[in-house]
């Protein structure tokens, strides 16, 4: 039974690798001349050892006999984009669609190539052919700078329905973000944005430390964000605390007058967080404060 499952597999595995193959057996006149199958599975294995330009030289050589191989356009194209020579990588990427341009993979592998090559445009007409349904949420994130770029009064829906759908914080998204409201003069919808965070992301240090610098930044109620940093401290003392949240309590006591607890706050900055510049100047005011 065992051997009857690995022979499926093996048939299978032959299938997939040969499925979308145009290569026209011939006599095999030389002994050594291997199989096309068995040939790119050498270069993938090439590939994966990250012996990229040995990969090449592989898919290559049966390229000549075999041009019009998907499978095989896809892993040069995939060669290519490791060894950062986008503009040929996006060569065979669009001969590869020539014989199959409904796969979806194989769209989002073009539009991230264009991207890399700093082609947006190109790249957003890619990702316009997959549905809606199609995307990820790494392609949604990719056609939001992308609309950004070209379009920004569409990016604007479009922007606020993926980032309703994140449900891990990305900071670079978020960083995209915050600058592209700002921008837009739509500091209100930060605002709005930051109060969806304590609930999605309460367990996130990095969430909740772009959470917290940014409401800082947006709002002057210092009151209630001392009352909130203070909560969020210790509600989390089983996790490392940011130092910047600690620097950032400072900072917010500073505000209130409240120097001698600002100072004791900062006491819980480790020794590489006091190399902070925040932390160097709030320290500077402190010492200015008790000289008065």
């Amino acid at each position: 039974m065992k051997m009857k499952m690995k022979n499926k597999i093996i048939c299978i595995l032959t299938l997939i690798i040969l499925g979308c193959s145009s290569y026209e057996k011939r006599e095999n006149t030389n002994d050594n001349l291997e199989r096309p199958e068995y040939v790119i599975l050498k270069g993938i294995n090439l590939k994966q050892r990250g012996e990229y330009s040995e990969a090449l030289v592989t898919f290559e050589e049966l390229f000549k006999e075999d041009s019009k191989n998907k499978i095989l356009l896809e892993e040069i194209a995939e060669s290519y984009v490791k060894l950062g020579d986008y503009k040929k990588a996006i060569f065979y990427y669009e001969e590869a669609m020539k014989y199959s341009e409904r796969d979806v993979r194989l769209i989002k592998n073009l539009a991230y190539t264009y991207y890399l090559d700093g082609n947006y445009k190109k790249s957003l007409e890619s990702l316009e052919n997959l549905y809606e349904k199609e995307n990820d949420i790494e392609t949604k994130k990719l056609k939001v700078f992308l609309l950004i770029k070209n379009n920004l009064k569409i990016s604007q829906e479009y922007l606020e329905n993926v980032e309703n759908k994140i449900e891990n914080f990305d900071i670079n998204f978020y960083d995209m973000y915050v600058n592209f409201l700002i921008d837009s003069g739509l500091d209100d919808r930060v605002k709005n944005m930051l109060n969806s965070f304590p609930t999605r992301f309460y367990l996130d240090s990095e969430a909740m430390n772009f959470y917290f610098q940014l409401k800082y930044k947006y709002s002057f109620d210092y009151e209630e964000l001392e009352k909130e940093l203070k909560k969020y401290i210790v509600l989390n003392n089983n996790i490392e605390i940011k130092d910047e949240i600690y620097i950032l309590l400072g900072e917010v006591e500073y505000k209130l007058k409240n120097y001698k607890e600002s100072k004791n706050t900062l006491k819980f900055v480790s020794k590489n967080g006091r190399k902070n510049q925040r932390y160097l100047e709030l320290v500077r005011s402190l010492d200015n404060e008790n000289k008065l």
